[in-house]
């Protein structure tokens, strides 16, 4: 030996079809003296076959055997396969490593790589990627002009997968497996089932095109992936159609269900009163007339009266629930607990009157009404702005509706009704907290 080292070169093979191979890759291939490349952990090597026409068995092969079960790859494989890779390497036998697809797209390669990058020489080749071949497989674009493009492992959770969908103008979706249903139940709640296309084994004689609408499995093969054409500008995704700009949310703005102190006429304020019957009866009533307009998530005060009527509604739904404090009831002091009736002869008839409209008036040790929407609107700029969702549930209590609603609606309009479960639809700006009632915004 005269000391040089081997020279690893990371070929990328394609997604499949042998032709798909570079001239460049192939006169690799060829020269290598040692040939290495992924494999199962028992079964014939997928990449191998990509190849198997230029392999006549007369050199080494190194066969990199991962687990094929769910969750990260042991560090103990690429630890093995870096020393098996180094002991060839060190002889100065140069290596092809072949790389399904490309070997910076998803790949092992990366892992091997970091490993061996300081003390060996490196090539990488690239090959045509599983996303160039999907798109040409399903015979559908990517990106235009200035477009942008998002790929996302289906290993994501739902509210993850939810807003970046919406975030991207296209979508690319690997790694389904045995993430197709919980995939499946994402899109078809964003109203995108139809747009979805379901690509599998790309360029292979078993290559499979379809709506995803028409694939029922539960679990996908490995070599899959979804296709989703520009869906924040959809037209036609079916649903909600209140159209929605970058910066923009559809708040669906609603009371909780009634109380035992809603029926007697008490004053509720920060006391957490459960829902009685009734109110579980709306809320679960609510559940339908929400259920056309495509929620992706309910932020709820965290007393146990607007909670349960927001945990009702997501969970019929299948969207998270998450709660703020800031979107609780006015703090009503003195009144806490009271009859209306005991409120009135003790505090006067005008206050109690004047506390629905005045922005300034509040029972004694109370909050003001402008307090209460000052609070209300920094609830939903902090969730805005931790949260991608775009078609987002509120629910909340009687003053902080009447409050947001007078933020929402002209000057001098009449207050807005507030009735348990009542619903509206508005369209919010988080930079600027405008608020502007829908027109769709009738449905009670």
């Amino acid at each position: 030996m005269d000391g040089r080292r081997g020279r690893l070169y990371g070929i990328g093979i394609g997604p499949g079809d042998p032709e798909l191979l570079t001239l460049k890759a192939l006169r690799l291939l060829r020269d290598a003296a040692v040939i290495a490349y992924p494999a199962p952990e028992y079964g014939a090597s997928f990449a191998r076959s990509i190849v198997a026409d230029w392999l006549d068995g007369s050199r080494p092969e190194i066969a990199i055997r991962f687990p094929m079960r769910p969750g990260p790859v042991p560090s103990t494989v690429y630890d093995g396969a870096a020393a098996a890779l180094s002991a060839q390497l060190e002889r100065g036998r140069d290596v092809a490593l072949l790389c399904q697809g490309d070997p910076l797209f998803y790949g092992s390669f990366v892992q091997l790589f970091a490993r061996l990058v300081r003390r060996f020489p490196i090539e990488i080749v690239p090959g045509v990627s599983s996303l160039g071949a999907c798109a040409a497989a399903a015979r559908t674009p990517l990106t235009t002009r200035d477009e942008t493009l998002a790929v996302l492992p289906a290993t994501l959770d739902e509210p993850a997968l939810a807003g970046r969908i919406l975030a991207a103008e296209t979508v690319a979706i690997v790694k389904l497996g045995r993430h197709l249903a919980k995939v499946r139940r994402v899109v078809r709640r964003l109203g995108l089932l139809d747009q979805a296309i379901y690509i599998e084994r790309a360029t292979t004689p078993n290559e499979r095109v379809a709506p995803l609408a028409e694939i029922e499995a539960a679990a996908a093969p490995y070599f899959s992936m979804l296709i989703i054409r520009n869906p924040a500008r959809s037209e036609d995704a079916g649903g909600e159609t209140v159209a929605v700009d970058a910066d923009q949310r559809i708040l669906f703005l609603f009371r909780h269900g009634e109380t035992d102190w809603n029926r007697e006429g008490r004053v509720q304020g920060h006391t957490d009163v459960p829902l009685n019957s009734t109110g579980i009866d709306q809320a679960e009533a609510l559940v339908e007339r929400l259920r056309p307009h495509r929620l992706e998530a309910v932020v709820s005060s965290d007393l146990a009266r607007a909670q349960t009527t927001a945990k009702i509604v997501a969970d019929a739904l299948g969207i998270p629930l998450m709660t703020d404090r800031g979107l609780r009831e006015t703090k009503v002091g003195a009144a806490e607990g009271l009859l209306w009736s005991e409120a009135q002869a003790r505090f006067g008839e005008g206050l109690t009157e004047l506390w629905y409209r005045d922005d300034d008036i509040a029972f004694p040790g109370g909050e003001t009404g402008l307090a209460t929407r000052r609070r209300g609107l920094e609830a939903l700029r902090r969730f805005a702005s931790a949260h991608p969702y775009r078609r987002i549930g509120v629910a909340t209590h009687g003053a902080m509706v009447r409050q947001l609603m007078k933020h929402a609606l002209p000057p001098g309009s009449p207050s807005a009704t507030a009735r348990n479960t009542v619903l509206y639809i508005l369209h919010y700006e988080p930079a600027t907290d405008r608020l502007v009632l829908a027109p769709e915004h009738n449905i009670g």
